[in-house]
């Protein structure tokens, strides 16, 4: 039974919305981090599926910018004064879904010559895209795939070895075979129980939980002796880390003496923990100490 609407159109846009919001809550500070894979496989069929380039185009565009406005809302700033900020924000979220675009243009090229191809090289070519990305002067980390694994402490113990961008290339992985499963099962080219079918689920099986499988070896066999004996506790040092929320244009412009009762009380609220040493970043103060001529400020803070 097929639950989309007939409407091609409509179909269209309910899955440009539902891919789009599938990658968005991947990332933090959501934790539903395997939505990732429905996402990708949502949109290859969007990209493979188009007809002309500029069918794909919009429908990629769309899908993209979704994903980059659930993810990247918050650079705007939007409970801030800065009205520079709030464009700023905006104007990244609209651009750099233009350079996202670059591997799912790269792959629609090659699904017109071919689609298997097209479908089993974008692993290579998101990845490679994620590499390039990272090296010129607009690099922007923040949405490579393997930062949805954020919250998984065993999982991303692999990147020591692969990097976050081996992480990102086993998603992609991961989302190919079970896409090519479905399209295959969904044209009736293979039945659900064919070998090959059997074959990809496995496969894709394996891949997924090889991470799993590398971090709890990596885990179990930690070894801190060589830094320090446990049982020594003189060398555990108790820290409480105080980062108020405090919005950079207030900060800078806003009432100092108000801005220090909030550390102050942020401060005292660390001591309850009965730390060894507690710890400010290193911006906290809303003013120079060497501007403080009258160091009134600065008695107050210490």
């Amino acid at each position: 039974m097929n639950i989309l609407p007939v409407n091609k159109r409509l179909r269209t846009l309910l899955l440009i919305i539902l891919s789009g919001s599938l990658l968005g809550v991947s990332f933090p500070p959501f934790k539903t981090w395997f939505f990732v894979y429905f996402g990708l496989m949502v949109l290859l069929y969007l990209v493979i599926s188009s007809g002309r380039l500029r069918q794909a185009f919009g429908r990629t565009y769309l899908t993209i910018l979704i994903f980059n406005e659930i993810t990247l809302y918050w650079i705007s700033g939007w409970h801030s004064d800065d009205t520079f900020l709030k464009i700023g924000g905006v104007a990244t979220v609209i651009v750099h879904s233009l350079f996202m675009l670059i591997p799912l243009m790269v792959t629609y090229g090659v699904s017109r010559i071919n689609k298997e191809a097209a479908i089993f090289s974008f692993p290579f070519i998101w990845v490679g895209y994620e590499y390039l990305d990272n090296i010129w002067q607009f690099a922007f980390p923040w949405l490579e795939l393997g930062n949805t694994e954020t919250y998984n402490l065993t999982r991303i113990q692999i990147t020591e070895i692969t990097g976050v961008h081996g992480l990102s290339f086993m998603i992609c992985a991961v989302s190919v075979l079970l896409y090519y499963t479905y399209y295959r099962i969904f044209s009736k080219s293979w039945k659900p129980s064919s070998p090959k079918a059997v074959l990809m689920l496995i496969a894709a099986l394996i891949i997924f939980l090889l991470p799993n499988f590398y971090g709890s070896y990596r885990l179990n066999s930690v070894d801190n002796t060589g830094y320090y004996d446990l049982s020594d506790t003189s060398k555990v040092v108790n820290t409480a880390v105080v980062q108020t929320n405090t919005d950079p244009f207030k900060k800078w412009g806003g009432d100092h003496n108000h801005l220090l009762d909030t550390y102050i009380s942020s401060l005292n609220e660390g001591l309850k923990f009965s730390p060894d040493m507690l710890i400010l970043h290193e911006t906290s103060t809303p003013y120079y100490f060497l501007d403080d001529y009258n160091m009134l400020k600065t008695k107050r803070f210490f």
